[in-house]
Order: C-alpha cells, then sequence, then structure tokens
C-alpha cells in the first residue's frame, strides 16, 4: 500500500507465483483445496456451503494479517475475500 500522494508500487513480474490459497475444514486440520493465486493477484474457487478456515501457503516468510480466517459459503452468494501478502520484500 503506497502513502499518501505516493504512486502504488508496481509488483515484479511473478510477485505471485507459487503462493496459493489453503481451504481447510472448519476445524483448520484438515486441507480441502488449495487454489494457486494469479499473476493478477486474484484466485477463484467453488465450495460447497459450509464453513471453512482460509489461509496462504507461506511461502518463506509470507505472512497475510487476518489469516486464518474463517468464511462461511451460502447458497447462491459470492464471498468475497481480501488478502494482504506481506512478502517481506521492500
Amino acid at each position: 500500500m503506497a502513502r499518501e500522494g505516493e504512486q502504488e508500487p508496481t509488483l515484479p513480474p511473478g510477485a505471485f507465483a507459487g503462493r496459493a490459497v489453503v481451504i481447510f475444514d472448519v476445524s483448520g486440520k484438515r486441507e480441502l483445496a488449495r487454489v494457486a493465486i494469479g499473476s493478477d493477484g486474484g484466485f477463484r474457487i467453488g465450495l460447497p456451503e459450509v464453513v471453512y478456515q482460509v489461509d496462504i501457503n507461506h511461502l518463506g516468510i509470507d505472512r497475510a494479517a487476518g489469516l486464518p480466517a474463517q468464511v462461511q459459503i451460502r447458497p447462491g452468494e459470492t464471498t468475497w475475500l481480501d488478502i494482504e501478502i506481506d512478502t517481506g520484500i521492500r
């Protein structure tokens, strides 16, 4: 995130390479799915309607504030989850 009056930094090509969003059962103990983060920073996955625990795959020193997080999927709705990954790269 840029400071006020500064331009947003440009991400280098491959900034999301190898990074993934990991979906666990509600207990967070059993991995159910893993989806790669696209080159644009987006991800999409279709899931049955229950509660999940969501995290990232933590490459190196990657951190994501607010994760793991519980997410409830409801029928007929799109659920959004914004994730800010701090890679430690400055």
